[in-house]
């Protein structure tokens, strides 16, 4: 009969310890870390002997002028530019589920091992009377942790075209178009001399020996060859705009050979789009799924949901890749020299849905903790329930540790070794500390105040015409460094994941919309109004702090823009931003530049007060700052263009006062 009564407990305990939720615990918001080497993402389409590729590469070169070269076993059919937020549409949206964060279920089963530990052994301890006293004590302090842990409300919590032609070279034919930012050429040529001579006279490196081997192999085989050519400044890494090039071919292939020149490990990313699961050597499978399209009418925008997993993609761009029923398939690895020695031939193959599973080390010792957990107290269940205590009641408390509790022990231990063992550990990399929905509920709720701070400061009373407010709107946000919440770029006006676009009418605006990680639009009509009080505060300390004599290091210049508390302080940095827009006040300046420097020195690591220290800079003098704070030398160059500024704006003042005079 006790044994019954207990069990039951024990049943509800555990339902009930399961179904516990308040809607405060928060998973961090984590993805596979990408190797810190050169990279390539790319989007490749194949469709009834038709393939459409969309190819991105992250630069680590060195000097101004880029380009690539790709060789195709056809001419291409089409060149076209593509938006860069469509590749990073599928990196978001398309891949792994990685385990990082089990605190909540390590915290659960916890609170289930300890109370079902100490009720067995009350069970089996029930003709000890000295056993019983110890295990109750064991109960109650394991109460007493409880309550201690319900007082702590942050436990568990936040952790705080023109086209040209060559007529001149007789063994080369090439094409020239402007697809965007890029002059792409299209070369047909007779042997690898001649493409290495046009590529010298066009600023290209030229090709080494092994190249024009590789180069002749591709001109046998009737192959032609595409070149892009693209800018960058200050010798920083810089990830172009993707363009699409379509072309025939009977099968599916993606070119490696020349990247393989390198002689670097190269991390590719390759998304396939096709009727099935596509598979090639040297790369791994870490999701591949069937996907259903729908339309919502609500927006007029198409809707390709995964069959077996809850992946979403909203795009009207996608529209141009994707069909109902298509497969999408990611494939990626690190790959090494050796492995580029030949061109990727993809194969297709009818497979059902998949998706990998990784861990992080943090992840795969929670999980497995779990594992041996679970095992341990369901074990303490099923010997309660099989003790027979008049057989054992003789017995001394060694021989029941030694037949019962260190067996099982033992068990338990191995069922989470084995658990640990089995995982695909990789390192991850937390890009917020608050769940996406968490973030996108404090970003979405802040900037529909900051819209209406600017609606109501900048826009209104003014006759704007609506390209002049969406130019005001595209300006400030350039001048204000604000971060993309899913995008390693400035917030804009557009519709990536993370960015934003509005309606409005006679100078004001009426409707937002944010777009969510996976594409879907989220529109506000009606604004949070910030309290006026509060605001008038905020700009009333900003000019305080800003403007008051302060010797170098000055701790509460700095402590005012340590920006690491959170999503909630954004609120009273929105009214300052407008307001040194809008007044342009020149006497700010110094003390921010001292600031600026203190961090840059001292903390580099500080990402967010250095761009809401740049942000308060690019608002006062209309100077657009860098996105990337954390380079020394776009940062200084920065510095020097806001003090020229400064010493300008004193110029003009004292020449003012003199004409007046």
């Amino acid at each position: 009969m006790i044994k019954q009564v207990v069990l039951s407990l024990l049943v509800f305990l555990s339902i009930s310890t399961f179904t516990y939720g308040d809607g405060k615990f928060y998973a961090d918001y984590t993805v596979k870390k990408t190797p810190n080497i050169p990279t390539q993402r790319a989007i490749l389409k194949y469709l009834y002997g038709k393939e459409t590729l969309i190819i991105e590469s992250k630069l680590d070169g060195q000097g101004e002028n880029f380009g690539w070269v790709i060789p195709l076993p056809a001419k291409p059919d089409k060149l076209d530019i593509v938006q860069p937020g469509l590749i990073e549409l599928f990196s978001l949206n398309i891949g792994p589920k990685v385990h990082h964060d089990f605190d909540e279920k390590l915290l659960r089963t916890f609170f289930l091992v300890i109370p079902i530990t100490c009720l067995c052994l009350t069970i089996l301890f029930l003709k000890h009377r000295k056993r019983l006293r110890l295990v109750l004590l064991l109960f109650i302090g394991f109460l007493t942790f409880i309550f201690a842990s319900l007082a702590m409300p942050t436990l568990g919590l936040y952790t705080t075209a023109g086209i040209s032609n060559d007529p001149t070279n007789n063994s080369l034919s090439v094409t020239t178009q402007t697809i965007g930012n890029y002059d792409v050429s299209i070369l047909e040529a007779s042997d690898s001399q001649a493409l290495d001579q046009w590529l010298k006279e066009n600023h290209f490196q030229g090709l080494t020996d092994k190249e024009k081997i590789i180069i002749d192999d591709y001109i046998n085989k009737g192959w032609c060859f595409v070149t892009s050519k693209l800018h960058r400044h200050d010798d920083q890494p810089a990830t172009p705009h993707p363009i699409a090039i379509e072309f025939q071919s009977d099968t599916a292939i993606y070119p490696m050979r020349l990247t393989g020149m390198t002689n670097a490990p190269v991390y590719l990313e390759l998304y396939v789009i096709a009727m099935d699961q596509a598979s090639t050597p040297h790369l791994t499978i870490e999701f591949s799924d069937n996907f259903t399209e729908s339309i919502e009418s609500q927006f007029n925008m198409n809707r390709y949901s995964s069959n077996a997993f809850s992946e979403k993609l909203y795009r009207s761009d996608s529209q141009q890749l994707l069909w109902d029923g298509c497969r999408i398939t990611k494939l990626c690895n690190t790959v090494s020299p050796e492995n580029m020695a030949h061109d990727y031939i993809i194969d297709f193959n009818k497979k059902p849905g998949y998706q990998k599973h990784y861990y992080s080390s943090q992840g795969a010792l929670q999980s497995s903790s779990i594992i041996g957990l679970t095992t341990w107290w369901v074990g303490m269940i099923v010997i309660s329930l099989l003790y027979n205590n008049e057989k054992h009641k003789d017995k001394d408390f060694k021989y029941f540790r030694n037949i019962f509790l260190l067996p099982l022990f033992l068990i338990s231990l191995a069922f989470g070794s084995a658990a640990l063992v089995s995982y695909d550990i990789v390192d991850v990399e937390v890009k917020s500390k608050y769940h996406p929905r968490y973030v996108s509920m404090l970003d979405f709720r802040n900037k529909r105040i900051l819209f209406d701070e600017i609606s109501s400061s900048i826009a209104n009373y003014q006759d704007m015409t609506d390209i002049e407010l969406k130019n005001l709107y595209d300006h400030f946000f350039k001048m204000a460094n604000f971060e993309n919440p899913y995008l390693p770029t400035k917030l804009e006006r557009n519709s990536l994941p993370g960015n934003f676009d509005f309606t409005y009418d006679d100078g004001k605006i009426t409707s937002i919309c944010f777009y969510s990680q996976n594409g879907y639009p989220k529109y506000y009509s009606s604004f949070a109004i910030q309290d006026n009080t509060r605001r008038k505060n905020a700009i009333k300390d900003a000019y305080t702090f800003l403007t008051s004599e302060a010797k170098p290091g000055n701790q509460g210049l700095i402590d005012y823009f340590n920006a690491e508390p959170g999503y909630f302080s954004e609120l009273d940095r929105y009214p300052v931003l407008v307001d040194f827009y809008i007044n342009q006040p020149k006497e700010i300046i110094p003390n921010t530049l001292q600031v600026l420097k203190y961090y840059l020195k001292n903390k580099p690591d500080k990402v967010k007060s250095l761009r809401y220290i740049t942000s308060v800079l690019g608002c006062t003098t209309h100077i657009e700052p860098p996105f990337n704070v954390r380079s020394q030398t776009l940062m200084n160059q920065y510095i020097q263009q806001i003090e020229q500024w400064h010493q300008q704006k004193i110029e003009n003042d004292s020449a003012a006062i003199t004409n007046t005079q």
